[in-house]
Order: C-alpha cells, then structure tokens, then sequence
C-alpha cells in the first residue's frame, strides 16, 4: 500500500517544516504519483510513505536487535493531522521514529533542519556581498591509520584544526564546521575523511573585529595546506611524512543553492549515505560489506565539530563583533515551529488537530496493484 504525497511544495530554496521537533518525513526523493485523494468535497492529502528493504530490515534485526528493527518498520504508519480553518483542506503529515542513526528518513529530515539553522544563524549573513566565499576543503586519511578514527576521532579534528593555524598564521582566527565522513561515494569501502566548511571571514587579534581575506583566488595555497597537514599529521601520529591528499573547492556564497547543497552533504548522516547504496545494490552484499556497513554506523564518536571563532560556545560573542546575532539550534526550532501554516488551497491557517494513525484512515489510501 502507497499512500499519495502531497501534491504541493510548501518550501522555496530551503525545507519548512512545522509542528513538533523532527517529527516530518520529507519524501520529495522519492519518486509517487502526483494526484490527490477527495474524500466528499473536501480535499486531503497524505505524505508518502518510505518503504525500507527486507534486507536492511532484516540486517537491522540481526545487528541492532527487534526493538530498534520494530521502530524502523513502523516508522511513519503515526500521521499528524492538520485542518484548515476556512475551507477543512486536510493534510496528514507522518511523524518519524526518530532512530536517526539508522533511518535514512528521519535522518534526512534532522540534516535538513541543521542545514537550515547553519545557514539562517551563519552562512546567509555572510550573502549580502559578492566579496563572500564558501571554501569547501576535503581532508583524506592515509589506509594505515583508519582504523584508529574508531577509536579516537578528536585527535584528526585537533589535526585539521592545527592545519589551518598554521597556514593562517597567529594573528588571524579563521571559523568552520568540520564534518567526518566514513564511506566512499561509490562502494561499501571505509574510507574515512574530513570535509571542511569555511567562509572568507577571520578574526583579527590585531584590530579586534571580523573582517574577510581580501585576496585573489585561490584563498588557499593548496600545496602548503597539503604541506602543513602532512606535517601535523606526523607530529600527532608519526608514521613518516607519506602523502595525503587535500583538495579545496570555493562556492559564492551569494549563490544559495549551491551553499545548501555543500552544507547538506557536509552535514549528512551516514546512513544517508550508506542506504542508497544498499538500495541500488538490491541488498545482494557480502559477507564483508554488510560488516562495514555494520561499523559505520555503530560508531559513536564525534562527527561534526565547529571551530575556531565558530566554535560551540564562542560564536555569539564573535559574530557579534561583525553586527551578527546568533541564534542556538532550538532557539530557532521553537521559532520555526511557532510559524504559522498556510493552507495551499485558500491560504488560510492550517490548525494542528492531533494524532491519527495509517490504519484508522486507510479511506484516504489508494492501493497500488
């Protein structure tokens, strides 16, 4: 059974997402018909919903146990209801099972909110100017030493941050998001590596205040940045001087879409990365990519790491030198969701009524034979 998804978009260039905390699944990846189901004369619409593979499901039990198999495969089947007050349009909204580790949709829908807080808070103030950049850098991390980002991520973090010291030199604070990836684009490989978030903006302990890097592109010297991080990463691993690669990548930040893609594929989870995969793959894996997959997302350490004058704890004083307020993660989540929803059909005030379940509207269904 298929429920129909909603035929309309409620979002411009970024997600919207309305009533309680990270209970939307967004499916607008996944491919559903585009019509909608009347019921009398009033119009209602349901949100697809995302049937996950019998051998994920199964790999879930095996590996993580049948609660957690049990809250994947029900994930969805809770709708939340929502009325319009002037014409009864009704829309129902499935809430997530919130396992975001292993969900690909309920982690989906998180990363999009991180995105959207990351760039109200940060990078959209640094848009107004075409003298703004976005500096995407990707660390790689040589075979012999992947093994120890298990067991202690925080040390290539403290490598990265180390890096950029000492290319920018002491008296100039540059701030980023720095984000762990630990597969590969194209197979089940662990290929752990750093991608790395930074706008043209530092911290100048000289003057006191915020400024940009008032150079010609590139910002980067990629050489000595490939330089400096095989220097860091002798002093703190040793292991001798091998290569390892840095590649630097630059977006106008004015240029929004491409920011939001860069930072949504910085900011994802990696089942997000890891489910396609195994869908594409018809769930035919080995014995030895079901095991890395088995690692990846059992790790538990720190992914995600702000730094320098963006560093957690830090950023409102120092964005607030450059005439910036920040504001914090679930600050802005109770203001999102306090935002009224608008009816697509008359554009009137859609009012959250309560909780139903998949079951109790099956009317509402097509069945897909």
């Amino acid at each position: 059974m298929k429920a129909l998804t909603v035929l309309k978009s409620f979002c411009t260039n970024k997600l919207s997402f309305s009533s309680e905390k990270e209970l939307i699944n967004d499916h607008s990846h996944v491919k559903t018909l585009h019509s909608g189901v009347i019921r009398g004369e009033t119009p209602v619409y349901v949100h697809t919903r995302t049937q996950l593979t019998f051998s994920y499901l199964d790999f879930i039990k095996k590996e993580f146990g049948e609660n957690l198999h049990f809250g994947l495969d029900h994930c969805g089947e809770q709708l939340l209801k929502f009325v319009c007050e002037d014409c009864g349009f009704v829309e129902l909204i499935r809430k997530g099972c919130k396992i975001r580790n292993l969900c690909p949709v309920c982690a989906r829908n998180y990363t999009h909110l991180k995105v959207n807080h990351a760039w109200d808070s940060v990078f959209s103030k640094f848009a107004m100017s075409k003298k703004y950049y976005l500096m995407h850098l990707v660390f790689t991390v040589p075979k012999e030493f992947r093994d120890l980002i298990f067991e202690d991520s925080s040390r290539f973090f403290h490598v990265i941050y180390k890096t950029l010291k000492r290319y920018m030199g002491k008296d100039e604070l540059v701030g980023g998001v720095a984000s762990l990836h630990l597969f590969g684009s194209s197979d089940f490989e662990v290929k752990p590596h750093i991608h790395v978030l930074i706008p043209n903006v530092n911290f100048s302990k000289k003057k006191g205040d915020l400024g940009f890097f008032k150079r010609k592109r590139p910002y980067f010297n990629v050489s000595q940045l490939r330089f400096n991080y095989m220097i860091e990463f002798h002093d703190e691993f040793g292991g001798g001087l091998k290569r390892k690669n840095v590649y630097v990548n630059y977006v106008k930040m004015r240029d929004m879409d491409r920011v939001l893609h860069r930072l949504r594929y910085t900011f994802r989870k990696p089942i997000e990365n890891v489910y396609p995969m195994i869908e594409g793959a018809n769930g035919n894996l080995s014995l030895s990519e079901w095991e890395n997959i088995s690692r990846v997302l059992s790790f538990n350490g720190k992914r995600i790491r702000w730094f320098g004058f963006l560093a957690d704890g830090v950023k409102s004083k120092y964005l607030a030198l450059g005439g910036i307020s920040y504001e914090r993660f679930s600050d802005w989540l109770v203001r999102e969701e306090s935002k009224e929803k608008n009816c697509p059909e008359c554009g009137g005030v859609m009012v959250y009524v309560g909780k139903t379940y998949e079951f109790l509207e099956e009317g509402l269904f097509i069945i897909d034979t």
